[in-house]
């Protein structure tokens, strides 16, 4: 789904995956998200990710999957403002892959 304002720019995406399959779950989640650079640092991402734990829990999940670069700092602490407890981190693509879970 694409975030936009109200003159049609694109903030931006998130998506929200119920049925993982193993690379997905070791290594993507349940949700990821991308944000327009313009646009960081102004709370969208977080409130993004807000409301897409509500649709994950409507979908009947009652724990989700997210990951983020070891390096992205602010992607980190967007996963931990929600309320996301870091499990481990794993090599993915050449870097290191935090991996976090939301209890809803």
């Amino acid at each position: 789904m694409a975030v936009r304002k109200s003159d049609g720019k694109i903030i931006g995406m998130i998506n929200v995956r119920y049925n993982l399959k193993e690379e997905m779950y070791k290594y993507l989640g349940h949700i990821g998200y991308c944000i327009r650079i313009s646009e960081r640092k102004k709370g969208y991402a977080s409130e993004m990710l807000r409301l897409a734990l509500i649709e994950a829990k409507k979908l009947g999940l009652n724990e989700v999957l997210l990951t983020c670069d070891s390096d992205n700092i602010g992607s980190s602490a967007t996963l931990k403002k929600n309320g996301a407890v870091l499990e481990n981190e794993v090599p993915y693509q050449g870097k290191i892959t935090q991996r976090y879970w939301i209890y809803l």
